[in-house]
Order: C-alpha cells, then sequence, then structure tokens
C-alpha cells in the first residue's frame, strides 16, 4: 500500500464519519412541528374535510387499580409469590433508567369542523416534543 492511497483511504472515512453525523442529526431531532388543521377523510360525512388536529391528554388513573397497587406494594416488602418483575433488577446506576426511550409516541386526534365526530391516529411517531404550527395541509 502506498502512502497515497492510504491518505485515500483516511480522507473516504471522514467523509463517511460526517455523512454518518449528519443523518443522526436528522434523527435526533427534538420538535416535531403538525400543522393545527388538516384536511382529510371524514367516514361520517363520507368526505374529505377540514379537521382540527390536538394532542389527546392523559387520563385520570382508575379507582379499579387499588388491587394492583397493594400488590406492588407487597412486592416492595418482598411478600408474596412468584417473578419479582422489574424489582428483580439491580440498583440503578448513575443517570440510566431500566426500560425508557428517550421519546414517546405521538397520540393525536382529529376532529372534523362539519360534523364535530373524532377519529385518532393509528400509528405514532416517535418525537420528544409536538409543535402545533399554522400552516395548513
Amino acid at each position: 500500500m502506498t502512502a497515497g492511497s492510504f491518505l485515500r483511504k483516511r480522507q473516504s472515512t471522514k467523509e463517511i464519519d460526517s455523512a454518518r453525523e449528519n443523518d443522526l442529526a436528522c434523527i435526533k431531532r427534538s420538535t416535531m412541528k403538525i400543522p393545527k388543521t388538516r384536511k382529510m377523510y371524514c367516514k361520517w360525512c363520507k368526505t374529505h374535510t377540514a379537521h382540527k388536529v390536538m394532542q389527546v391528554k392523559g387520563g385520570k388513573p382508575s379507582s379499579l387499580k387499588r388491587g394492583s397497587k397493594y400488590r406492588m406494594k407487597l412486592r416492595h416488602r418482598g411478600v408474596g409469590f412468584g417473578n419479582m418483575g422489574r424489582l428483580s433488577k439491580g440498583a440503578m446506576s448513575g443517570w440510566k433508567r431500566y426500560g425508557v426511550k428517550v421519546a414517546k409516541k405521538t397520540n393525536l386526534k382529529y376532529k372534523c369542523e362539519k360534523c364535530n365526530k373524532t377519529q385518532t391516529q393509528r400509528n405514532g411517531v416517535r418525537a420528544k416534543k409536538v409543535e402545533f404550527s399554522e400552516g395548513k395541509t
């Protein structure tokens, strides 16, 4: 291998690394911009109408979960039987958390402006933050 070919090879790996960094920068976008209104098909009106886009908020915890809360309390004490599940893992080291992803999936609702019926989003997209813009699509 000559010195010239070695330098050319070295340069090409630098170019590849810089391209990789650009790709990662695109993936790691923290905010996702979504228009406030969107024209889409309404299955009740049976036409394409303007829909208002909104984010679904988390609901109030159910009162039926009291038993499971009590069961978890016993698990923390080490009473009972069965697999300890998440409690069987070791102590948390440093800043890491077990099984937690960086971004949550979007959970959107579309409200028809003609008949006021709502549709939910089928599959969410991972995003750290969702921002609603004035633009229309």
